[in-house]
């Protein structure tokens, strides 16, 4: 790990602001682990509050009007880019956050106890791999969803590329499909009316959501919520693009990463130790049509 991610690694831990898994700011007490899983389950792992609504907001909504018990679990708190903020300011922000999150995911037709939040470090999830590994791993093997839903491996935020691949890595070792949603990129910025994947970002087939203005509605006030992203309220997407994660190891799915050269040398060396880098990732093939698409 790069000397300046482990002075912030060490600060934080100083500060109380994350020593893992006890005392962290933002993180929940994970009731996701505790609830007997019911029906037809999708996890959502997404690495902000908004991320969630963003990418795949109407999916959501139409998951819960088919009954699918749909679970969601943050992995940063969201406090903002400054380190420096102080450890009580960086916890109200995170508490905001989240209820900001359950207030926008209420009205998509989730309720706040099946969200749960992580508390790694905003913008920082790189810095705690093997113990984000962990939690995910846990989270998979207690609500056994049929597939998950996360971000594109698309080399935009570096929190969304940590959080796909980790998810993708974790799933595919317990056979779980994954579908990534798009979301911003190198080819498509949050503020573009129409939303994609790279344009060399994998073979697979991109299904295209159109929302109906009632929908389209629905997810815009879903995204007010969010008073504390002004950027995430304006958003005038009227589609949601998703793709079942491909079947490639992880060297290629590290290749697709965006980020500082320090972050993509912390991953990779992750992948070496943890993985046995090159390693052969199977994506599962979903099982028929899993998705409310039209």
């Amino acid at each position: 790990m790069h000397w300046k991610d482990l002075s912030l690694k060490y600060i934080d831990y100083l500060r109380g602001a994350c020593r893992y898994p006890f005392l962290m700011v933002g993180r929940t007490p994970l009731k996701n682990l505790s609830r007997e899983p019911l029906g037809f389950r999708v996890l959502v792992v997404a690495a902000h509050p908004d991320d969630e609504t963003l990418g795949a907001g109407v999916l959501l909504h139409r998951l819960r009007h088919l009954g699918v018990d749909v679970r969601v679990v943050f992995t940063t708190n969201g406090r903002g880019l400054d380190w420096k903020t102080p450890v009580r300011q960086q916890h109200a922000t995170a508490i905001c956050r989240l209820r900001e999150a359950q207030s926008a995911l209420g009205t998509l037709g989730l309720s706040p106890d099946v969200i749960d939040g992580l508390g790694f470090p905003d913008r920082g999830l790189h810095r705690y791999l093997s113990c984000a590994w962990k939690d995910i791993s846990d989270c998979l093997a207690s609500v056994s969803p049929h597939f998950v839903v996360t971000h594109g491996l698309e080399g935009g935020h570096r929190d969304h590329d940590v959080t796909s691949l980790i998810v993708q890595l974790v799933a595919a070792a317990q056979e779980v499909p994954v579908l990534e949603w798009a979301e911003y990129n190198r080819d498509f910025s949050l503020t573009d009316p129409m939303v994609g994947f790279p344009r060399n970002g994998g073979a697979s087939s991109p299904l295209t959501l159109t929302m109906t203005e009632e929908e389209w509605q629905l997810k815009a006030t879903a995204l007010k919520a969010y008073q504390s992203q002004p950027e995430s309220r304006h958003i005038g997407r009227r589609q949601e693009v998703f793709r079942w994660a491909q079947s490639r190891d992880a060297v290629e799915m590290l290749d697709a990463c965006g980020g500082e050269p320090r972050v993509l040398k912390t991953l990779q060396q992750f992948g070496k130790s943890k993985l046995r880098n090159p390693y052969p990732v199977r994506q599962i093939e979903p099982p028929g049509n899993l998705l409310p698409l039209p």
